[in-house]
């Protein structure tokens, strides 16, 4: 009935189709799950600053500046951030490797690479506002 010209065109279109129909809300998805990740990162940060107010009024009161302590509590930030990321990184490898077949050597090269940079990258978003407002509290307080 059908030759497997046919079979493969119909299963193609169907997956284009589907592919398509998805694409929308996948992305939405994707948008959510990283809203949330940035806000719980952000909290976080937060509750973190808080609890160093002394240390960063003691910082401002010896002299550091702004911009050097601003950097030393983004530093703080960034080493968890980046061993997170190539966790992650190595873990998405490890479970692709299991469940598929052997991922491609680029790819796997890119995710160990792009993982803790996307890493940092999410932390600076999410601590980067409530850092900066902190150390300007501190430094207004003088």
């Amino acid at each position: 009935m059908f030759s497997s010209f046919d079979q493969a065109l119909i299963v193609t279109v169907l997956g284009n189709q589907v592919r398509a129909a998805l694409a929308g809300p996948q992305f939405l998805l994707l948008l959510v799950v990283l809203a949330a990740a940035l806000l719980t990162v952000g909290i976080c940060a937060r509750l973190q600053l808080q609890g160093r107010r002394e240390e960063l009024r003691l910082l401002s009161m010896v002299g550091w500046e702004r911009r050097a302590v601003f950097l030393r509590v983004m530093w703080d930030s960034w080493l968890p951030a980046f061993l997170s990321g190539g966790f992650g990184a190595l873990l998405a490898i490890s479970i692709t490797t299991s469940t598929v077949s052997v991922p491609a050597l680029l790819t796997m090269l890119e995710l160990l690479v792009c993982g803790p940079l996307i890493g940092l990258l999410l932390v600076s978003l999410a601590a980067i506002g409530p850092v900066w407002r902190e150390t300007g509290r501190v430094y207004l307080w003088q």
